[in-house]
């Protein structure tokens, strides 16, 4: 996803909130608590589909980037085993 379809989704996702707690605070039944409590879950709900639309993204970018990384590292060669000797070897 680029970062237009990210913010064109959080405005939509945020014009659909902005509703329900408008739908909440009209009804005249509910407390100051209730409408405090149905707030906090319309936020976690809010969050909870972003990290669902946004992990698997996530996840390949972070395997792509590891795999591309150890290839940069199997480059460089084996690792040296005996470093003493590679060191005198330099120093002379």
């Amino acid at each position: 996803m680029n970062s237009y379809v990210i913010v064109r989704n959080i405005v939509f996702i945020g014009k659909i909130f902005a509703f329900n707690v408008m739908v909440f605070y009209s009804q005249t039944a509910y407390s100051p608590v209730d409408q405090c409590c149905v707030l906090m879950w319309l936020v976690y709900q809010l969050l909870m589909h972003h990290i669902r639309d946004c992990l698997p993204e996530l996840k390949t970018r972070v395997n792509v980037m590891a795999a591309q990384f150890q290839q940069l590292l199997n480059s460089f060669g084996d690792e040296v085993e005996d470093k003493v000797s590679v060191l005198r070897h330099f120093l002379g």
